[in-house]
C-alpha cells in the first residue's frame, strides 16, 4: 500500500558489517494531520520491522513535536514507543521555533549523534546523523 498521507522512501545503508534501514518521511505542512497519517505510518513500520537491520526514521513530519500536550505529538510519542524508537532531535528545526523534523532510533541501541544545522537552503534546519559502525579488516 502507498501511504496517501506522506512520502516516502526507505533505503539500506550499509557500512563495514553494520547495516540500517532508513525511512525518510515527509508529510506535507500545508496538509491537516489526520488519522489516517496515524494508520499508514504503522503499516509501512510494521513492514520495515520485519528486517533484522535497525530501523531508523528521518523526515519532515510537520507535527509541532515542542507541544507536548498536543494531541497529535501525543499519537506520534506513542506511536515511536509502540515500535522502540526515540526522537534524537531536541532542537529547534523550523525558522518559526518548532521541531517539525525527526530523527528516530531504536532506544536499545546507542544513541547516535544528531547535529542541527541551519545550513539556509530551507525554513528548516538540516539535521545530521552519525553514528558509529563496526568495521572489519582485512588481513
Amino acid at each position: 500500500m502507498k501511504p496517501s498521507t506522506c512520502e516516502c522512501v526507505a533505503v539500506r545503508i550499509t557500512a563495514g558489517t553494520s547495516s540500517y534501514i532508513v525511512l525518510l518521511v515527509y508529510r506535507p505542512g500545508s496538509a491537516v494531520i489526520t488519522a489516517s497519517f496515524f494508520a499508514e505510518l504503522p503499516d509501512v513500520l510494521d513492514r520495515l520491522s520485519t528486517y533484522v537491520d535497525p530501523l531508523v526514521l528521518a523526515g519532515d513530519l510537520n507535527i509541532w513535536l515542542e507541544r507536548t500536550a498536543d494531541l497529535h505529538t501525543v499519537e506520534f510519542c506513542e506511536l515511536l514507543d509502540s515500535y522502540g524508537l526515540v526522537q534524537q532531535v531536541h532542537n529547534i528545526t523550523h525558522d518559526a521555533g518548532s521541531t517539525l523534523d525527526v530523527v528516530c532510533s531504536r532506544g536499545d541501541l546507542p544513541s547516535p549523534s544528531v547535529d542541527v544545522h541551519e545550513i539556509g537552503l530551507s525554513d528548516h534546519c538540516c539535521a545530521g546523523l552519525q553514528r558509529s559502525v563496526a568495521q572489519t579488516r582485512c588481513t
